[in-house]
């Protein structure tokens, strides 16, 4: 599920999901990954631009991320992994 404040944008089922590509607008973002579900990320299967602002990212779960993958591009951002 995709949501922007308490507005809900996209939901599917994250097996039929192969990439996926956000962006961020001018101002401060924060884009939350839940793996909660254990769903993790495929290879090649993030991009997220920030845009300007402080932008974060956060993880929460036991899923994971490959933050050393150059396929899953995450330009102009925080990261923090919060506690499972």
């Amino acid at each position: 599920m995709v949501c922007s404040g308490a507005t809900e944008l996209f939901r599917a089922l994250a097996a039929s999901v192969e990439r996926m590509q956000l962006s961020g607008t001018s101002t401060d973002d924060t884009i939350t990954i839940d793996f909660a579900s254990g769903y993790t990320v495929k290879v090649g299967g993030l991009q997220i631009e920030g845009g300007g602002g402080r932008n974060t990212l956060v993880l929460e779960g036991a899923g994971e991320l490959d933050l050393t993958d150059s396929d899953n591009v995450i330009a102009n951002r925080r990261v923090r992994r919060d506690a499972a």
